[in-house]
């Protein structure tokens, strides 16, 4: 891998962009900033992990056939029925000897010991319950089982987890210098901020109305039940010994909300690709996903690619992979390692069906996810080596608290291409396990949503609920304010 040089110059519509190397009105602290988000991605390396310690040969002989016939039961659930302890057994033991079966992350979540603990847990509080009613259950159950921390586990539609969101302090702007941070309007120095042991950690980057590469101090928190409330003020303490409190809003999420599924805008003559979920473009009828890739092989020379995911909910794992490699050239890795409840024999059925809404060829899995036999009932995932893909134009994608599971794999992957740029919030966070498949408990009418894999990134980027945080925090207009960043480098150049 070639090391980050410190001239970096983007061409667009043949007029030179960036030259941060001889352009005064950047000081030597700007000049560096995309070199460094370039190092800060280049350094994203695969954990090496034993699988061993998250796999057991049980002996069981309930099989993923025996859950999935399951999944086929539509749900009438209410949660005022009363129930009888019997039904409440049958249904846990379904329940359970599906997970153990079944579920990904079944002993990275503590295995037997955990998980039969959590089942007597639950049959206690149904005992001690008059009148035992459905939503008593589903109660008992979503909190005897929070221990499994999975964006895509779900009882009835319901994680266990709160979503960890970030609220911006944006009523004074802030700059990075050599020395350190300094407040915008005056220049002075922030000497401390209290209860901050690392000001790095605070401040983030962001951009000014105008469009300018600033800083404002970032802090995440668990989300309000309502969505009210936020952090406690910040108080400032500069060099020259005053001191400002620093407030934040209550947070507010961005969605859109318009009827388009997949487009192609341009905002000021920069493209701009729309993309709500991640289809699935070998399923049959599937015409979505494959204008999302006509995209990428439309716009790969472009200098300039904007991709918007901010309310992109997931879907296709794959297709993320698909539409980078087309961009980038060359196939591109994901930064996770994984371990599949699959065999052969199940990507071979898997293969076959090809009737299913969410098909995807063996031949892709193989080509863009290659599996590896880890032993008789496991497969390795996300056996691409690292690599860090070279590239002299900027792609910059545009995230949310929305964009999750196959979106984030889209954000994951990109972070190994050179000069990519995420702009906006941190992501959902669903990365451990994938959905696949959600399961009606037939005497309760209680849906679960449980996933087959076990999925690991490196520590501390990609936490479950928390999500991959960007390189530039946007609130607000995060597409315009992308195109000022891109504009205002330009004037400067």
């Amino acid at each position: 891998m070639r090391k980050a040089k410190r001239l970096l110059t983007l061409v667009i519509s043949g007029c030179l962009l960036f030259n941060f190397a001889t352009t005064p009105a950047f000081a030597e602290w700007q000049e560096d900033w995309l070199n460094n988000i370039n190092l800060e991605h280049r350094t994203i390396k695969k954990p090496t992990i034993d699988f061993n310690q998250y796999v057991k040969d049980d002996g069981s002989e309930y099989t993923t056939e025996d859950l999935l016939q399951y999944s086929s039961y539509n749900q009438n659930f209410d949660g005022n029925t009363v129930l009888t302890l019997q039904q409440v057994q049958n249904d846990l033991a379904i329940l359970f000897e599906g997970l153990k079966s079944t579920y990904g992350p079944y002993y990275y979540f503590g295995g037997d010991e955990v998980f039969l603990s959590a089942k007597a847990a639950i049959l206690e509080d149904c005992r001690q319950s008059d009148p035992l009613t459905a939503a008593v259950l589903v109660q008992s159950m979503q909190k005897h089982l929070s221990f499994i921390q999975d964006g895509h586990f779900t009882i009835n539609r319901k994680s266990s987890g709160r979503p960890i969101v970030s609220y911006l302090y944006q009523t004074t702007a802030f700059v990075l210098k050599q020395d350190g941070f300094h407040r915008q309007s005056d220049n002075l120095l922030v000497a401390a901020v209290d209860g901050v042991d690392n000001l790095h950690k605070l401040f983030g980057r962001s951009i000014s109305p105008e469009g300018e590469l600033i800083y404002y101090p970032v802090v995440l928190a668990p989300l309000a039940e309502n969505a009210k409330g936020h952090p406690h003020d910040l108080i400032v303490h500069y060099q020259d010994g005053s001191t400002e409190i620093l407030s934040t809003e209550d947070y507010q999420s961005y969605y859109d909300k318009s009827e388009q599924m997949v487009s192609l805008h341009y905002q000021e003559g920069i493209p701009v690709v729309f993309v709500r979920n991640m289809y699935f473009d070998e399923a049959k009828g599937d015409q979505l996903g494959k204008q999302f890739l006509s995209y990428a092989e439309q716009l790969k020379n472009e200098p300039v690619v904007i991709v918007d995911l901010r309310s992109n909910g997931g879907g296709n794992s794959l297709l993320p992979l698909k539409w980078l490699e087309i961009y980038a050239g060359e196939k591109v890795p994901t930064n996770a390692i994984g371990l599949k409840r699959w065999t052969m024999d199940d990507l071979a059925a898997y293969d076959e069906n090809k009737d299913n809404p969410y098909y995807a060829s063996a031949a892709t899995f193989m080509a863009y996810d290659p599996l590896e036999s880890f032993n008789d009932n496991y497969m390795l995932a996300g056996v691409l080596e690292d690599k860090f893909i070279d590239n002299n134009r900027l792609l910059i994608i545009l995230t949310g608290k929305n964009t999750a599971s196959a979106a984030e794999v889209f954000v994951d992957a990109a972070h190994n291409i050179a000069n990519t740029l995420v702009i906006g919030d941190n992501t959902y966070g669903v990365g451990v396990s994938n959905a696949y498949t959600n399961i009606i408990l037939p005497q309760t009418n209680i849906a679960v949503q449980l996933g087959s894999d076990l999925i690991l990134y490196p520590e501390d980027y990609f936490p479950e609920y928390v999500g991959l945080k960007p390189d530039i925090w946007v609130k607000g207009d995060a597409e315009m304010l992308a195109v000022k960043l891109i504009k205002q480098l330009k004037t400067q150049s």
